[in-house]
């Protein structure tokens, strides 16, 4: 889960030197829940608007009724938040991410094996798979990169920096683009368009 900066000011943050700060009043006014993000990482406490002190029996004493009110509130505020302010991703790195976003079908996930793999399909069949592999099966150097797999003719696309020989698949009729923002999401959005069109 990542947290959507551009997401905050509008939900009702406020921008502070290094943070930014949310104060939401629960149980007609008694406290506010009170979240910090400073680099995307998530503080949150309640505190009592009489002594403008942290309430902390919500932690430690979660049995009474009142404490549990509190709690319910508390979490309500939380979810609302997440729901609002995060995303989910899917995938390891930002650009396929930001393409699975995008894709005009959601993915599903058909191997056990390799549970991270996202099939997206077009009347039962596929037009793209992405797969995180090792840089070295594209002969590219070492380390983890996630690429698209999309029906293409393999001729007329390999000369272009960051696509590749269809990594298991037919490589005349499948290419593998690196979403590692080598090419610009609109370049790789077209070439997913292409192949879903293909794909009848």
């Amino acid at each position: 889960m990542k947290i959507a900066e551009t997401r905050l000011i509008p939900y009702g943050f406020i921008k502070q030197e290094h943070s930014y700060v949310y104060v939401y009043p629960i149980l007609d006014r008694q406290f506010s829940v009170c979240i910090q993000i400073i680099h995307q990482q998530i503080k949150s406490q309640i505190v009592d608007n009489e002594t403008q002190e942290p309430y902390i029996v919500w932690k430690t004493h979660p049995e009474g009724r009142f404490v549990q009110s509190v709690r319910s509130a508390y979490d309500q505020v939380m979810h609302d938040f997440f729901q609002h302010c995060c995303i989910v991703e899917t995938y390891r790195f930002a650009q396929t991410n930001r393409i699975d976003a995008q894709m005009p079908t959601q993915a599903t996930f058909p191997f056990r094996k390799y549970p991270s793999y996202g099939a997206y399909k077009r009347h039962g069949k596929w037009y793209a798979l992405i797969q995180c592999i090792d840089k070295e099966k594209l002969g590219i150097g070492q380390g983890p990169i996630e690429i698209i797999n999309v029906k293409a003719n393999a001729s007329q696309c390999l000369h272009r920096l960051g696509i590749y020989p269809a990594w298991h698949m037919n490589k005349q009729h499948w290419i593998s683009i690196g979403l590692d923002d080598t090419l610009t999401d609109e370049e790789i959005l077209s070439y997913i368009q292409d192949s879903f069109d293909r794909t009848v």
